[in-house]
């Protein structure tokens, strides 16, 4: 029996799907080898000014950075959520190289015959930010969409009375051809937890269905 895709339930992923261009290169002259400026990844907060101009940088410890090549387009003042690449200025400030979408999903409940889990790759889980965040693998084509989320499990007391919340990694396939490794950064707010559920969770375990069948990963929470 044909499962149904999550279209109404979970975002769209394609914007997400894309290569990052390589921003490091190598050249020599003369026998001498000549580096370009070393530049920093990191998941951040973009903000934007009442003109939809994205002047302000928040990465998860709580550093704040002014942008001196603000990009446009946003709404007036949105907090995006982006995987970004940036360069340190004289300035105290940054040079932004390149930024991209990150998918933020929430914690909710879905019902039964929304919870498809088809196979992808975990290759990291870390809290910051005030989110879960995870960088993921998928198996997808140039083009395809995907659908991903987060549902809530059952919340299972500890023996030292501590409480943790287990949470089912959601991923949609959409059909899409397993063609390329496409990578992809996942963020849950934790607020999601805290609104869904009356207890307070002192750690969260992730289950995910990958290519070797299912994993978890049990978090401390901040």
């Amino acid at each position: 029996m044909p499962r149904p895709a999550l279209h109404h339930m979970l975002p769209r992923l394609a914007a997400v799907l894309c290569m990052v261009a390589c921003l490091l290169c190598l050249s020599a002259c003369h026998d001498e080898e000549q580096m370009w400026p070393s530049y920093v990844q990191d998941l951040a907060c973009l903000q934007a000014d009442a003109d939809g101009r994205g002047t302000t940088l928040v990465l998860d410890n709580g550093t704040r950075y002014g942008v001196n090549n603000p990009p446009s387009g946003m709404e007036a003042h949105e907090a995006r959520r982006v995987c970004t690449y940036y360069l340190l200025q004289a300035n105290g400030g940054v040079r932004l190289m390149g930024t991209r979408s990150v998918l933020v999903a929430e914690a909710k409940h879905y019902a039964p015959d929304k919870c498809v889990c088809d196979p992808l790759t975990l290759m990291a889980a870390w809290t910051g930010g005030g989110f879960l965040n995870l960088r993921l693998a998928l198996m997808a084509s140039a083009a395809g969409s995907h659908y991903l989320g987060f549902h809530l499990q059952e919340a299972v007391p500890q023996p030292d009375g501590a409480l943790t919340q287990h949470l089912l990694l959601l991923h949609d396939q959409n059909a899409d051809p397993l063609y390329f490794t496409r990578e992809v950064y996942l963020s849950m707010p934790l607020a999601s937890l805290t609104a869904a559920t009356p207890q307070q969770a002192d750690s969260v375990c992730l289950h995910v269905f990958t290519f070797k069948g299912e994993t978890t990963l049990t978090l401390p929470l901040p």
